[in-house]
């Protein structure tokens, strides 16, 4: 079947329709919230997970979220959209999502579209925590998929990195690294604070993150049953590179802090090669990616996967990215320190030098500002990064096709590739 046939224009086919989103109050949440209302005129409502956070209500962040500037050309142009949406109380780790029942009641009836891009982000999270967060809380978000009798489109955003232990990652859902009943009866017997037990379960993969991520995508193979499933796999995300903003990016995670830390002088040791390729992907490549596959016409009980990838066709360097921050940070007057970079794979050297080009200075720096009167700050950058360690090399035959089906003849792309 081609692409065309199983898949409908964009704008058309959430035109009318109303969307269900989790993690909104995240960086690539945010951006997917802005798409689909500013290139989808005419979608009806997306209602917006939101939980409750130290005392602050859904509604009080879903205000804080809508002032910042990824809304401002929606804002400037559409205003009026920004009604479309509708923010839910609720928490992915809590029973039914935690949403109130008379509150599901008022959406349930009306959502077709669910996009789930929820997740937790810590990589070396206590396993139990991990698996409640990133397995569970998909498997919630399924089951509220299977009480809307109008589903037409489920997408769960998993990770590039949930089967990094593979040479090469094919857009397919490979096997469960455990069985998940042998999990939940080691946790429940032995519990999770013994390192070696919990790399044995671990199997493979680098942390708790990669491994409750790919058993994810198995519980969503094994259980999604008539609902119609996606799973986009992104690599690291970085900022923008035009929607909504270019170079927006909101937080200090992943890619945007190594890059800031080691541009501004501040972290001059890297575990790894200067060889090691570091896969990134824009924020709203992704975010456009996944808006796109939803628009689903058939009805297959088959899981496509969509690797959202860029070192499979534009592959840049650790030595390269240094490159670049270098020139950018020295010209703009940026730095603390003059920019430079080690590398290593050996961790005792990577130890000895963080502490040598790091600490020592840093403390040194301390003990002088003391004697100036001033209140002293040591920061420690030891930057190991765990996802330029190996080099899997992702396969993306599905995206060429996708680019040329989801994007806007008249040259407004809704899928940006």
């Amino acid at each position: 079947m081609s692409i065309n046939k199983e898949y409908v224009p964009v704008a058309d086919f959430y035109a009318g329709r109303s969307v269900f989103l989790t993690g909104v109050s995240g960086f690539l949440g945010k951006v997917i919230l802005e798409k689909l209302l500013y290139s989808c005129k005419h979608i009806n409502n997306v209602y917006v997970m939101i939980r409750e956070k130290k005392g602050v209500s859904a509604e009080e962040r879903f205000r804080d979220i809508i002032n910042l500037p990824v809304f401002t050309r929606l804002k400037e142009e559409r205003p009026e959209d920004l009604n479309k949406i509708i923010p839910v109380t609720g928490d992915l780790l809590a029973p039914n999502l935690g949403i109130e029942k008379s509150v599901e009641e008022s959406f349930v009836n009306k959502v077709s579209v669910v996009l789930h891009s929820a997740a937790t982000i810590k990589y070396n999270q206590q396993l139990d925590e991990a698996l409640n967060n990133n397995l569970e809380g998909t498997r919630r978000v399924l089951e509220l998929c299977q009480r809307m009798p109008r589903i037409r489109s489920f997408v769960h955003v998993s990770t590039a990195y949930s089967n990094m232990d593979r040479e090469v990652i094919d857009e397919v859902v490979y096997p469960a690294p455990a069985a998940l009943r042998d999990v939940y009866t080691s946790i429940k017997q032995h519990g999770v604070t013994d390192e070696k037990l919990i790399k044995k379960i671990l199997n493979g993969k680098p942390n708790t993150y990669v491994f409750s991520k790919a058993l994810a995508e198995n519980m969503l193979v094994d259980q999604h049953g008539d609902i119609p499933t996606t799973i986009v796999r992104p690599s690291t995300v970085a900022a923008a590179m035009s929607d909504p903003l270019p170079g927006w990016v909101d937080n200090w995670f992943a890619a945007t802090g190594i890059f800031h830390v080691t541009g501004s002088g501040n972290n001059r040791v890297i575990f790894g090669r200067k060889s090691n390729v570091l896969d990134i992907i824009p924020v709203d490549y992704v975010s456009n990616l996944i808006i796109v596959a939803a628009a689903r016409k058939t009805q297959s009980k088959d899981i496509p996967v969509f690797n959202s990838c860029s070192s499979s066709c534009n592959p840049v360097n650790f030595g390269e990215i240094f490159m670049y921050l270098k020139e950018y940070y020295v010209t703009n007057k940026y730095h603390d320190a003059y920019p430079m970079l080690l590398f290593s794979r050996n961790k005792w050297i990577v130890n000895f030098l963080t502490f040598l080009l790091q600490m020592l200075p840093a403390k040194v720096a301390d003990v002088y500002v003391r004697t100036k009167g001033q209140k002293p700050r040591l920061v420690v950058y030891n930057i190991l990064v765990v996802f330029g360690r190996r080099k899997p090399s992702w396969l993306w035959n599905r995206l060429p096709r996708r680019m040329s089906a989801g994007s806007n003849p008249k040259g407004t792309h809704l899928c940006l590739f």
